[in-house]
């Protein structure tokens, strides 16, 4: 345990949260105290007050009013006064800094605790002035990757403060490694997902021809993504291999890529900028994070903190869960002091002493930001506003200017740097700035109308002098020619060349860039559908922008990348909205499926803010023939309105639907309408019918070409096939097709599925085992779905799988706990809307209260129920509710008469349904009371008679109670 940290009087110890002076203990808050802690563990440093909201306040959105109290309430508690402070010193505008001097031990550097682990101290470079400690910290965190101890440490600081050129030198001194880069970059709408890995990805291959093999072997999913790589035949290959991939499988084949990799040697993989990352990046760093098994790979991520939290970016949610169980570690760069303001001007200066005035002067204007710092100094010494005086100091030419030469933001700044460059180029590289983060000579040439080569030998020459850009790997496109990729240094410099341009220039450019693109691309134009909607967006055409993110929406989506998907459809259908009706809308109904889909998917088949969508699809439709690609919508738009209780609506909808399917020659749609047809008959507890339908679908589905399964249906049209299958085979007691059902249900989900359809399989799966009596096998698919759901954020439906965990720990013994969970399954099912089931999951409810000992509540959640069923016209498993009647008669001392009845009514409605397993579970029911009233004779007769009736295959725990009452002692 770290000793106590000791100043003046006061000993501060944060292992057991206690301040104490002169042994006397102080009573702090509990922020007073951590913000002390964060002060006093960095004496000498500033720490910010974003810092200070981030780490104290946990990103909680609270005011800096909310920090000057508790700093107030610290200066109290340590007796210090504002005005001529001895601990904490207020810097104005920017946060504090913890001004004592520590005493004993605890004043050492941490890193003096364990030398051995720290190689010999290498200096900072000149361009690195005040980050020793930062670059100390990487080091070490480099030399536990080499010996296997896979690390991820996150490099924060704001824009300007040195981040790139603190990673750019780790990369630079150390060798024998294998060195990984990938930045983010601002986008408007959707990041498109895992840029800044498959950047880095692309660039190991280009550089080691041994890594394609490799990806190709043990990640192919991310080979697909980039199709440069391969040619026609291994890209069609790779895409049917693939097909169907979900995104765990994307997160598990990185991870095992980039092991593979680091047994062969040191892996350094630096993603810059991840405040702008999308979301599919952030959830792969939490699964890298938490890998097992050595690993010789450091994983470096640079972000700013403020615009993380101010955007409430999913980073803030992932930082804080690692921190929290030690898996990152982070490094805070500053901006410098007034000292290393100094330190920074004197070495660029050669080294010659610089007056403190005009030291002081720059550490003002600038916040000691570093960019800022050298860009200011730049244009000090181009002006020749300061000069070297006659005792060798530098100073201001002709004392304090009025104001420094340095507009108030970097793209001012960076304006400034381009008027150094010639207008032809600087026109090049403000055309440049309008295409992706990686663009090329030869589209970029088309559009500008200039010889290739003229351009592209400019941009080399920028490329060797490292100004402005940097190369990246050539492409050979399909014609055959190579082109020259460059991307910009810094994501400042494009937007500063982005902003010169006027509205005009910039819509006419767009327009060309797009135009270049898509004819360059030609049949694999798919593969930058983000960038060609970018480019006819803000090209001022946005019907051709419109059907270019439905492309990239499906691509999303087959990426299973659902909220970017749902990101890209609405900018689409955004763009489409103000167009007259007509042919230059024709994307809306692709849109319109893909976005219904993709809120199904984030939020739920019934939320609200899907209904305008299906009322505007519906519409659109209605008037049209039913096709291939229209079937994923009429299947979504059925599920959403049956799910949120529209039984008018639906019903006309799957009416009009099921007539249009028997006349297509879609597979997809008679597949798909078979499905309903299943669903419907299911819930109606027409089993037989329902097992008919869906096993038609399934047939179907065999036949269908690779077209009908890349279509863009919500969920995977066998898995629902499947999963309805097994609850109504369980429920006719056709045991053993249960089971094989069910197996093809894990078979699916372990070939790679969607999330939304392995939590649906799981649910179902859970549902036949419920009408099994198995607990166990419940309990163990539910924790399984909510596990699943928990690295899905966007993923809804977690209400079905809590209610059924719940009703599996209840009928465990696990009582208090399980009617809880019961409960949160009930609320969560509510509040996403949905209604189909509704009764099955409040009979349900009201069979845990029983089990419980809770006859009362159970009476009350299967009063709701029963009235839920008459009211949707939907009782799923009739005959198990009516079962629950009798059982919730005889608890609450209804009478054996009143129960038998109930008993009996549903004894007769499952032997109607030929629901053998429903029969099973009435009858054993019925029997039990009879043996408890002493009636064992006919107890046993009824049972006896009931087992004579199941096949040869009948097993599960429901028989097993069943045959227990054979031999139960009992007399008449």
């Amino acid at each position: 345990m770290p000793p106590p940290i000791r100043f003046g009087p006061f000993a501060l110890d944060p292992a057991n949260a206690m301040l104490t002076r002169d042994g006397r203990r102080i009573e702090l808050a509990p922020k007073a105290f951590d913000l002390l802690v964060l002060l006093a563990r960095q004496p000498g440093q500033l720490v910010t007050k974003d810092r200070i909201l981030d780490e104290v306040w946990g990103r909680r959105f609270v005011s800096e009013s909310v920090v000057k109290t508790v700093v107030s309430a610290l200066r109290a508690a340590l007796e210090d006064d504002p005005r001529a402070p001895r601990w904490l010193e207020t810097v104005s505008r920017r946060g504090y800094r913890f001004i004592g001097a520590l005493e004993g031990p605890a004043a050492a550097p941490e890193v003096a605790a364990a030398p051995e682990l720290l190689a010999p101290v290498v200096a900072a470079p000149a361009t690195l002035i005040g980050r020793d400690g930062a670059l100390t910290q990487l080091r070490r965190a480099w030399q536990g990757a080499a010996r296997g101890e896979r690390r991820l440490v996150f490099v924060a600081g704001e824009p300007g403060v040195g981040k790139t050129t603190l990673l750019t030198e780790l990369a630079r001194e150390f060798d024998g490694g294998v060195v990984a880069l990938g930045q983010c970059v601002e986008q408007y709408g959707a990041a498109e997902p895992y840029l800044p890995v498959l950047e880095a990805l692309n660039t190991l291959c280009g550089d080691d021809p041994k890594v394609l093999p490799l990806v190709r072997q043990v990640a192919p999913t991310w080979l697909v993504q980039m199709p440069w790589h391969l040619d026609e035949a291994d890209r069609a290959a790779l895409q049917r291999e693939v097909a169907g991939a979900s995104q765990d499988r994307m997160l598990r084949e990185m991870g095992v890529l980039l092991e593979h990799l680091a047994a062969r040697t040191r892996l350094l993989l630096v993603l810059e900028d991840l405040h702008w990352a999308d979301v599919a990046t952030v959830r792969l760093l939490d699964h890298l994070a938490r890998r097992r098994g050595p690993a010789r790979l450091l994983v470096l991520a640079s972000f700013r903190p403020a615009e993380v939290i101010a955007d409430e970016h999913p980073l803030g949610n992932l930082r804080r869960e690692l921190r929290l169980h030690r898996l990152c570690d982070e490094v805070h760069l500053e901006g410098f002091t007034r000292l290393q303001v100094a330190d920074f001007v004197r070495a660029r200066l050669d080294g010659a002493p610089v007056d403190p005035g005009m030291v002081e002067s720059l550490e003002r204007h600038t916040d000691g930001l570093p960019l800022f710092l050298a860009s200011v100094l730049d244009e000090l010494l181009d002006q020749a506003l300061v000069r070297r005086g006659d005792d060798g100091t530098w100073r201001f030419a002709a004392g304090m200017p009025p104001h420094l030469p340095l507009p108030d933001n970097l793209l001012g700044l960076v304006e400034k740097q381009m008027q150094r460059l010639d207008a032809e180029l600087c026109r090049w590289l403000s055309a440049a700035a309008l295409g992706a983060l990686e663009f090329d000579h030869l589209s970029l040439a088309q559009a500008l109308d200039v010889p290739a080569d003229t351009l592209r030998e400019r941009f080399d020459a920028l490329v060797q002098r490292r100004l402005w850009l940097r190369g990246c790997e050539p492409r050979t496109l399909p014609d055959g020619r190579l082109a020259m990729r460059y991307t910009f240094v810094h994501a400042l410099f494009r937007h500063a060349f982005a902003h010169r341009l006027g509205a005009a220039a910039r819509i006419e450019l767009h327009r060309r860039l797009g135009q270049a693109l898509e004819e360059q691309q030609r049949e694999r134009a798919v593969d930058i559908a983000a960038d060609l909607a970018r480019h006819a967006e803000r090209g001022a055409d946005p019907a051709r922008a419109g059907r270019w993110y439905a492309v990239a929406a499906q691509q999303a989506t087959q990426r299973i990348a659902p909220l970017e998907a749902l990101a890209l459809a609405e900018r689409g259908l955004a763009l489409l909205a103000p167009l007259p009706e007509g042919p230059a809308r024709a994307a809306e109904l692709g849109l319109l499926t893909l976005r219904i889909g993709a809120i199904a998917v984030t939020r739920g088949y019934s939320h609200p803010s899907a209904t305008p969508d299906i009322e505007r699809a519906r519409t659109l439709i209605e008037a049209q023939p039913l096709t291939a690609a229209l079937a994923p919508l009429w299947h979504a738009i059925w599920w959403a309105l049956n799910n949120g209780g529209h039984w008018a609506a639906s019903e006309q909808h799957a009416q009009r639907f099921l007539a249009l399917a028997e006349r297509s020659d879609s597979l997809a749609a008679q597949a798909a309408a078979h499905n309903i047809r299943g669903l419907c008959a299911v819930f109606a507890n027409d089993f037989a019918t329902g097992i008919d339908e869906l096993q038609r679908s399934l047939a179907l589905q065999r036949d269908w070409s690779p077209a009908d399964r890349q279509l863009p249906f919500v969920q995977d049209l066998r898995l629902e096939a499947l999963s309805l299958l097994t609850v109504a085979l369980q429920a006719r007691g056709r045991f053993a097709d249960a089971a094989a059902a069910r197996a093809e249900i894990e078979a699916c989900i372990t070939a790679g599925t969607d999330p939304l359809s392995e939590a649906m399989g799981l649910w179902f799966m859970a549902c036949s085992h419920q009408l099994r009596r198995d607990p166990a096998a419940m309990q163990t698919l539910c924790r399984r779905a909510l596990q699943l759901m928990s690295t899905r954020s966007a993923l809804p439906g977690a209400g079905p799988h809590h209610l059924s965990l719940g009703w599996a720990r209840v009928m465990a013994g696990d009582l208090a706990d399980g009617l809880a969970e019961v409960g949160l399954g009930i609320t969560h099912y509510e509040q996403q809307g949905s209604v189909m089931g509704m009764s099955w999951q409040r009979a349900s409810q009201a069979e845990a209260h029983l089990a419980a000992g809770d006859p009362a509540g159970a009476r009350r959640h299967l009063d709701n129920a029963l009235a839920l069923a008459a009211q949707t016209r939907f009782c799923i498993l009739q005959a198990y509710v009516l079962r629950l009647e009798g059982s919730v008669r005889w608890a609450t001392g209804a009478g054996l008469e009143a129960a038998v009845a109930a008993w009996e009514e549903a004894i007769a409605l499952a032997h109607a349904q030929g629901a053998l397993q429903l029969e099973l579970l009435a009858v054993t029911a019925l029997a039990e009371a009879l043996a408890a009233a002493g009636q064992g004779a006919a107890a046993r007769t009824r049972v006896r008679a009931m087992l004579g009736r199941l096949g040869p295959d009948a097993e599960g725990p429901a028989l097993q109670r069943a045959r227990a009452l054979l031999d139960a002692p009992g007399t008449d």
